[in-house]
């Protein structure tokens, strides 16, 4: 394996003397050479270097990557180096040519960069007065340039084909990897959703053990109260004797209006007794089992006068005065509610 990167070596034409000549008489994109540079494992094979003059190296953006790793044998390595070595080095001949043909000379700059400058003596005098001249060197560089990039075409070639196998390798195993990618997450998703519909189900169905329970209890609990009118409270208990299921005796307690509005306490043990076989607070147990017109256990919501549908009578139970009519009226009687 090898590591390649795309490079480019392309004309510039900057401000230095007679450069018209350049722009009148050379084709532009004709002094462009592409090649590859090739990096085996970490160490960088030899770069072209500075003192260009007529070129600037560049890094091409033909690869989707800075670099990319591609298959090669020693041999082909040592060849496709052999093969830019010898290209670069041509093209830096080409690049000298053209510059004394034109009278001219590199020189170093103060700042380390290669700049150019006339060439003194009267036949570099002479090479820069003549056109036709001009016209020639710059032809010949043209053509120079052409043989040198048919010379390493091969080598380009070679390289290109291997970069886009490699590219076609990793957009495939791009789109397999997608592919299995949306699966997964699709398969994630499904159980997902069947997950929360089992959870869903489960917890449906403890709801409704749940309120079977609150109702059970509810249905099984008999109740007695006693009034305490100067206190202006209700106190309920359980007893053996009364047939007051928990609705009965919401509907009894409701519906006897000179005791709407007062306190109504129930007996410690009773309501833990409620709690423990319900699985809820007393509070929730009471919302679950009477409907929404009483929502608190604590105090009697008032309730219309009565009318001519309703009925009550007094008698007295354990303890005091007790109200054990039954009756109602529309909308208010029996048990409702729910999670």
């Amino acid at each position: 394996m090898v590591t390649v990167t795309s490079h480019l070596l392309a004309c510039e034409f900057g401000e230095f003397p007679d450069s018209r000549a350049f722009r009148w008489y050379f084709a532009p994109g004709s002094a462009a050479f592409s090649f590859y540079d090739l990096r085996p494992g970490s160490a960088w094979s030899s770069p072209a270097g500075d003192g260009w003059v007529v070129f600037s190296w560049r890094r091409q953006t033909q690869l989707p990557y800075s670099s990319l790793e591609i298959p090669a044998t020693e041999g082909e390595i040592a060849q496709w180096s052999q093969a830019r070595e010898t290209a670069v080095a041509a093209l830096r001949a080409a690049e000298a040519q053209l510059v004394h043909d034109r009278g001219l000379r590199i020189v170093t700059e103060p700042d380390g960069r290669s700049g150019l400058r006339r060439e003194s003596g009267w036949r570099a005098a002479r090479r820069r007065r003549d056109r036709s001249g001009l016209r020639r060197s710059i032809d010949e560089f043209g053509a120079r340039l052409r043989q040198i990039d048919d010379e390493y075409e091969p080598v380009r070639v070679v390289i290109a084909d291997r970069v886009r196998a490699v590219l076609e390798i990793r957009r495939r195993e791009s789109r397999e990897a997608m592919r299995e990618f949306e699966q997964r997450r699709r398969e994630e998703t499904e159980q997902r959703l069947r997950e929360l519909e089992e959870q869903q189900r489960e917890a449906e169905q403890q709801r409704a053990l749940q309120e079977e329970r609150i109702r059970t209890v509810a249905a099984d609990a008999v109740w007695s109260y006693r009034v305490d009118e100067p206190g202006r409270a209700v106190h309920v208990f359980h007893t053996g004797d009364s047939s007051l299921d928990t609705c009965t005796l919401a509907d009894r307690l409701r519906e006897t209006h000179r005791i709407n509005g007062y306190a109504v306490h129930w007996n410690d043990a009773d309501r833990a007794e409620v709690e423990r076989r319900s699985g809820v607070d007393f509070d929730t147990w009471w919302r679950t089992v009477i409907p929404g017109y009483w929502s608190d256990p604590h105090r009697i919501p008032y309730s219309p006068r009565p009318g001519r549908h309703t009925s009550i009578h007094t008698s007295f139970g354990v303890g005091g005065p007790t109200d054990t009519g039954s009756g109602g009226f529309a909308g208010t009687h029996g048990c409702g509610g729910g999670f």
